[in-house]
């Protein structure tokens, strides 16, 4: 699958409407086949994710009501395994360890700076496309057993003789 213009749905989670804004920016600027849609709560993360096809989520641990690990959660039981990075400013060594124990892809500290979101959107990067080629190789695979399956089905019901050979020319069949 070639993937190189395709768009990349990004769902940024919040509860900073200020910094969802300057990420949403950030990362559209890093990369423009990004295009970012931003929620401030759980909620109207989980309405984005109901109305567009997402290709990854960026949350922030501490959220209102809940936090990021309880939200990957939720996400991997509704909609499978979409790529989820946990951003945050008030992670610790055990956050990270949850977050990995968690199934997150990736886990990365909020910093002052633009360096960040060049790592990020690099790394946002790398997990679709890591994503989108697994499901492409899962769908050839796929239909290379279909292909395999009404092969079998031929030669096993066919009025005609037929032979198949091993590539060193012997009788496998």
């Amino acid at each position: 699958m070639n993937t190189p213009n395709r768009t990349i749905h990004v769902l940024v989670v919040d509860d900073d409407p200020s910094f969802t804004e300057l990420l949403a920016t950030m990362l559209e600027r890093e990369n423009n086949r990004f295009e970012v849609h931003s929620a401030t709560t759980v909620k109207e993360g989980f309405d984005t994710l109901e109305s567009v096809r997402i290709d990854c989520v960026v949350s922030d641990y501490g959220l209102a009501k809940t936090d990021g690990l309880t939200f990957l959660e939720t996400i991997r039981s509704e909609y499978g395994e979409i790529p989820f990075v946990l951003l945050t400013g008030e992670g610790d060594e055990e956050v990270a360890s949850e977050a990995i124990s968690a199934g997150v892809t990736d886990y990365i500290r909020k910093q002052q700076g633009t360096d960040q979101y060049s790592l990020l959107a690099s790394r946002l990067t790398d997990a679709v496309e890591k994503r989108w080629a697994r499901k492409a190789l899962e769908r050839r695979k796929r239909e290379l057993e279909q292909l395999n399956e009404r092969f079998q089905s031929f030669v096993r019901h066919s009025p005609d003789i037929i032979v198949v050979l091993s590539d060193m020319g012997t009788v496998q069949y």
